[in-house]
């Protein structure tokens, strides 16, 4: 488009300048149009959005040379006019690349659903759809964090492994990063309770990390879950483990719950022996017995961090063991937990 003033003064500088504001207006156009060619496959938002620019480009311009015939400040006008431009140009480029960033998330997604058919991919789809829906979060946050769910997923199947980031995506929309890593906790749990209800996993979720003295979810699905997984191996519910866990964490002060979830899986091995269930009835019988607790704790092996808040959970009557026994009977039952889970999302909808 060219655009062309007369000025009926003699001021030569002045048509200069506004010649050349003229050409650098060109020139964000051209850049405008560059973005428009880099992203006229990411969707009809980058070409409309572009045509809009240009057509803006032309009104600013004739703006200007109206400013100039009436004589308002041309260094003004220009300055007023390139930051307008700019901003065009970056608003397009921005949805460009934010059009770019969903196709490849979408990429990664198929890549690593492997070699499955057309039908199943669309499935997927479809699936990422009714939970964006259903959960306001966009499109490609969900592929993005999809992928990552999908490669994660253990023994859960794709569609499992998928209504688990749905249920995810109800608690931490914000980011892909804390929805990815909100999913792969609910994954991890779903390995530890054996169930593939997401609802039965947000629940054991929700109250490991009420019990927790930490609130973030990286140090739950590292140190706490590795944890709890542990003291399930001699033994009992993953409930009672959970318990076992976060108590020792918070008698050792213990908030990354590193090395207290280690120091629970020593004292539920060196437990298990006392009773044929699992920590905490093992736990309550030397609450109850303190001669038999007193001559465990003799021979028994901890760290020495570990030592005095191990004691404590064994000894009735102490802050530690009240706490134990409320925590390992704290967590929702499995028959409760859909509810609990859906009550705990309404209360952040509030």
């Amino acid at each position: 488009m060219a655009i062309a003033v007369k000025f009926t003064s003699d001021d030569g500088e002045m048509q200069r300048s506004y010649e050349k504001a003229i050409a650098n207006a060109e020139k964000y156009r051209a850049k405008l149009e560059a973005a428009q060619k880099a992203g006229k496959e990411t969707g009809k938002a980058v070409k409309d959005g572009a045509d809009a620019g240009s057509s803006a480009i032309g009104g600013m311009i004739g703006k200007l040379g109206g400013m100039v015939a009436g004589y308002v400040s041309l260094e003004a006008g220009i300055q007023l006019v390139n930051a307008a431009l700019q901003d065009q140009i970056d608003l397009q480029e921005k949805v460009a690349n934010v059009q770019k960033t969903g196709a490849d998330a979408e990429r990664a997604l198929l890549r690593n659903l492997g070699n499955i058919s057309k039908t199943q991919q669309a499935d997927v789809l479809a699936q990422i759809a009714g939970i964006s829906k259903s959960s306001g979060v966009s499109h490609d946050v969900l592929k993005s964090a999809a992928a990552e769910a999908v490669s994660a997923r253990g023994n859960l199947t794709i569609p499992q492994a998928l209504a688990h980031m749905g249920q995810a995506a109800r608690i931490a929309p914000e980011s892909p990063s804390e929805l990815a890593a909100s999913s792969r906790a609910l994954m991890n749990i779903a390995s530890i309770t054996g169930s593939e209800d997401p609802k039965r996993n947000m629940a054991f979720l929700t109250d490991l990390m009420a019990q927790s003295p930490t609130s973030k979810l990286s140090d739950i699905s590292q140190n706490a879950l590795p944890g709890i997984a542990g003291v399930m191996g001699f033994g009992g519910t993953a409930e009672e483990a959970g318990g076992l866990t976060t108590v020792m964490a918070s008698a050792m002060k213990d908030a990354s719950m590193a090395s207290s979830s280690t120091a629970a899986i020593q004292l539920a091995r060196q437990v298990k022996d006392f009773t044929p269930g699992g920590p905490a009835e093992d736990i309550a019988f030397l609450q109850k017995n303190p001669a038999v607790r007193d001559a465990f704790l003799a021979k028994a092996s901890f760290e020495a961090k570990a030592l005095i808040p191990s004691k404590n959970i064994l000894t009735a009557g102490t802050p530690e063991a009240e706490l134990a026994g409320q925590s390992m009977a704290g967590f929702t039952p499995s028959d409760r937990a859909a509810g609990a889970a859906d009550a705990f999302v309404s209360r952040l909808d509030a």
